[in-house]
């Protein structure tokens, strides 16, 4: 059985996946830094997190409308005894 990845290795065509694999994280790498990847990155998890206050509000105020007062206690008790 031949595996797909792995038919016709030889030592040079290993070189060459190597080589491929090493431009492209080259390539990779400086288009980040060109985009300013960086600051994206950090303004996208900024936004991230501030979004999941409302979020979790949300979330809590529309369960507590569906759930009984009691199956609530227990599953903030089950999730605060966890951390």
């Amino acid at each position: 059985m031949k595996i797909p990845l792995l038919s016709g290795l030889s030592f040079k065509n290993l070189w060459q996946r190597i080589v491929s694999l090493g431009r492209l994280l080259q390539l990779s790498a400086a288009e980040f830094i060109e985009d300013n990847g960086l600051k994206l990155s950090s303004s996208l998890s900024y936004y991230t997190l501030f979004s999941m206050a409302p979020m979790l509000i949300i979330v809590i105020s529309i369960g507590s409308m569906l759930c009984s007062e009691r199956k609530q206690l227990k599953a903030i008790f089950i999730f605060s005894s966890k951390g």
